[in-house]
């Protein structure tokens, strides 16, 4: 604003000019505002900072301002003179005169001897006070220099922008960054602001009369946020002059609110499912990843209980159990089957307590999706044991042909003793009895051959459900100490002590007996060659876990590697002899549990692995053998497509009326022709299968389907081992047990009408 007397100034267009906004209304076609009966000056700026928002009234003619008792508006300004300066009524005009102080009054930053004061004037005193003479209500002011340690004033004439002398202070900036300056607000702002200072701007010229802004500074080095709030001032005419107000810091709430922002950002990028609920497990809130993964909306989860709203099974039993995990542990973690998009899928799910002042005020749930590495788990574990058969090959095959040899030379022998060709002198008993002594050999031979690839069968096979269940760890020890019996005793001596009250475990036979095996191959290589070593298998019951520890007297695990045992990859044989993944998927596998696998040892002294399970309810008990039950002659009909099995099962089935078809249709065209009691299948055949045969008897003969048995070489493929999991009848896996067979046609001999 000019000063009395001043020429007009012209100035050039400008964003934050209003003059040359087409937009804007004409200045002049606003009526002044009424003035009110009291003037005031509300001090803008001042050396004690608890003066800044002080309104004194003129209530008087003659008011004197000044820093001692002789004036009537004291100042407390080391700057300004005892008597700096007189504010004086003439008629409806106010008047300051400067009274020859030190350093001299301004108006509007112009030195002044005296002065028309006009609404909205800056008046400046001293070193350090700068008040605003107005007409308008203090409750204009007040609000806006609540709190506030900085004034401004923009001049939309000028397009200039000045700040107080309390300005650096109040906004934390070093001294002589925006005190006492002036210049351009562009200068001060990024280009994305300018926009927003111009609509605020435009809205308080055109009648708005306040003005309220938060803005980014940036000051070379510094950057603050403040926000500005003022007012329009008009000058005499009743045009807007300027605006005026005060600047407030507000940089650490806008820090907190982008910190705010970051992490509500963060929560809605997450790629694992977060739910918050309350103290009660009612949802509250949830991101994207949560929704999509569970296929709900906002408003579906909103206020639902957590597991209610999951569909997951058991919701009541799992809310308090993660209640009680939470309340005891401060945290829970499980893993769960969900059935999230109308197939299974396993979540490791992660809760822990919100708190605030020590109170619980809500639970965060993070759902993790895991079933594709499950899958890839799986798959190396199951790659893991071929690997490990590999490793066994040559004690297996020794196995199989120490067997194998008796087998094939009392066969033989009985051969040639049949002809005659072998030992002549014998007589015909002598010769008889000699026949059926090899002949026994040859069955107990056979057996040890069977017993061998059936283990193997388990050990290789592939779960079809990883999910933990009561396993016999007896029967899982008993077969990875079969799977690896040649290379333990021909690098130690093993010896046992097993609970014969083990109860059974949470756990998966087939991946049990894996971590058995792997445990007990690295017992072996860790015995030096040429030593003799020991290898010790305990197995326990304790406090609701069973423990089995296997422990070696090698060459032990050094201190410095222990802590990296279980990584994968990470190994202490030299390269080629072993990839570390062994003891890595182990440990993956007894977690997979719910149990641990840790290990304790000493370098030059040996190591022990403790496998430790959560114990299940009850304990093995040997299966109650039926009493034999007499049967009247069979009906059997046998398919197989291998025509020494066909004949095999015509020998031994002699005592029933037995019938063999080596395809499924010509097993179809008998069966249209005849009746029978029994069918026994080859479950895979080629052309068409055993399951083909069930699947066309359920809808032409149910009755004889129900009696119908299937047996296999263990070629399961993956339709039949769903096949055989949905259907009720008993499969045989082969060589066929005699006893067994003869039983199971008893059983279902019993079912035919």
């Amino acid at each position: 604003m000019r000063a009395r007397g001043e020429p007009k100034v012209r100035v050039s267009s400008s964003p934050f000019d209003e003059n040359t906004d087409p937009n804007l209304p004409r200045t002049a076609a606003v009526p002044p505002r009424p003035r009110p009966s009291v003037p005031r000056l509300v001090q803008l700026a001042a050396e004690a900072r608890d003066d800044v928002g002080r309104v004194l009234e003129l209530r008087e003619d003659v008011a004197v301002l000044g820093r001692a008792s002789q004036a009537t508006l004291v100042l407390n300004d080391g700057g300004a003179s005892r008597r700096h300066a007189s504010i004086q009524r003439h008629g409806d005009e106010w008047r300051v005169v400067d009274l020859e102080s030190r350093n001299g009054t301004f108006v509007n930053d112009v030195r002044v001897t005296s002065a028309v004061l006009r609404d909205g004037d800056r008046l400046r005193i001293g070193t350090s006070s700068i008040l605003r003479f107005t007409t308008s209500p203090a409750s204009d002011w007040l609000p806006s220099l609540e709190g506030a340690r900085a004034s401004w004033d923009y001049a939309l004439a000028a397009r200039e922008l000045s700040w107080s002398e309390e300005s650096d202070h109040a906004l934390g900036l070093p001294a002589g960054t925006l005190s006492n300056s002036r210049g351009a607000l562009t200068g001060l702002i990024g280009r994305e602001d300018e926009s927003r200072v111009q609509a605020a701007i435009t809205l308080a010229v055109n009648g708005g009369e306040s003005f309220d802004l938060e803005l980014k500074l940036q000051l070379g080095p510094h950057t603050r946020w403040v926000r500005m709030h003022g007012h329009v001032l008009r000058n005499a005419a009743g045009r807007p002059d300027r605006l005026t107000g005060t600047a407030t810091d507000i940089t650490e709430r806008k820090k907190r609110d982008l910190e705010l922002g970051r992490m509500a950002l963060m929560f809605e990028c997450l790629s694992d499912g977060v739910f918050f609920t309350d103290p009660a497990l009612k949802v509250v809130d949830s991101n994207s990843a949560a929704r999509t993964m569970f296929r709900i909306t906002r408003e579906e989860a909103l206020g639902g209980m957590l597991f209610d709203v999951l569909a997951t099974p058991a919701p009541a039993a799992l809310e308090t159990q993660a209640r009680v995990a939470l309340r005891e542990q401060g945290r829970w973690v499980i893993e769960l089957q969900i059935p999230a998009t109308g197939r299974e899928q396993s979540f490791e799910v992660v809760a822990f307590p919100l708190r605030s002042d020590d109170a619980v005020v809500g639970v965060a749930f993070l759902f993790r999706d895991v079933t594709e590495r499950k899958r890839l788990q799986t798959q190396l574990a199951f790659y893991d044991r071929l690997s490990s058969l590999g490793t066994m090959s040559a004690g297996i095959a020794h196995e199989i042909n120490n067997p194998l040899t008796f087998v094939l030379t009392s066969i033989e022998y009985v051969m040639l003793s049949l002809t005659g060709e072998d030992q002549p002198d014998l007589t015909p008993v002598g010769r008889l009895t000699e026949q059926v002594a090899a002949l026994q050999d040859a069955r107990d031979g056979a057996h040890r051959i069977a017993g061998i690839v059936r283990d193997l069968k388990a050990f290789s096979r592939d779960d079809v459900s990883p999910t933990p269940v009561p396993t016999n760890v007896n029967r899982s020890l008993e077969l990875a100490m079969k799977m690896t019996n040649k290379v333990l005793t021909s690098h130690a001596e093993l010896a046992t002590f097993v609970a014969a009250d083990l109860p059974l475990a949470r756990a998966t036979e087939t991946r049990l007996s894996q971590v058995f095996t792997n445990l007990l191959m690295n017992a072996a290589q860790a015995i030096p060659e040429g030593r003799a070593g020991r290898i010790t298998v305990r197995a326990r019951h304790e406090k609701g876990q069973v423990v089995v520890e296997i422990s070696d007297d090698g060459v032990g695990i050094p201190a410095a590697q222990l802590p990296r045992i279980f990584d994968p990859f990470f190994t202490t044989k030299p390269v080629g002899q072993g990839t570390g993944l062994g003891l890595s998927i182990c440990h993956g596998l007894v977690q997979g549990f719910g149990g641990s696998l840790t290990v304790d040892s000493v370098e030059g002294k040996g190591s022990t692995f403790s496998v430790r399970l959560k114990a299940a309810e009850g304990v093995p008990a040997p299966e109650p053998k039926p009493p034999a039950v007499a049967r009247r002659q069979a009906r059997v009909l046998v398919v197989d497509d291998e025509p020494l099995i066909l004949r095999s099962f015509l020998r031994v089935l002699g005592q029933h009326e037995v019938v063999t078809c080596s395809t499924v249709d010509e097993a179809l065209q008998t069966i249209a022709r005849r009746d029978f009691d029994v069918i026994l299948c080859d479950i895979t055949m080629p052309e068409r299968s055993g399951m083909d045969l069930y699947d066309d008897l359920l809808r032409t003969r149910p009755e004889l389907a129900q009696r119908m048995a299937f047996f296999t070489g263990g070629a399961f493929t993956p339709k039949a081992t769903r096949f055989l999991a949905t259907v009720p009848n008993r499969t045989l896996a082969k060589p066929v047990d005699h006893a067994e067979l003869t039983k199971l046609i008893e059983e279902l001999m019993g079912r035919a009408p």
